[in-house]
């Protein structure tokens, strides 16, 4: 079965991700509710990158 350029390249769609997030759950078997939540479960806060953080970049 061949699939599509798109659909193994560009990402998950919302249908897909909400049924991601319903089969990774906490230790109390709760769903996580965004990508996001699971990041900051699963990645130790000491080694987080701020999403506000723009590191400065020479001018092209």
């Amino acid at each position: 079965m061949t699939e599509l350029f798109q659909a193994r390249h560009i990402g998950t769609d919302d249908d897909a991700q909400r049924t991601m997030l319903s089969a990774v759950g906490d230790a109390h078997s709760r769903a996580y509710a965004s990508v996001e939540e699971v990041v900051a479960a699963a990645v130790p806060a000491g080694i987080r990158v701020d999403p506000a953080y723009r590191p400065a970049l020479p001018a092209p």
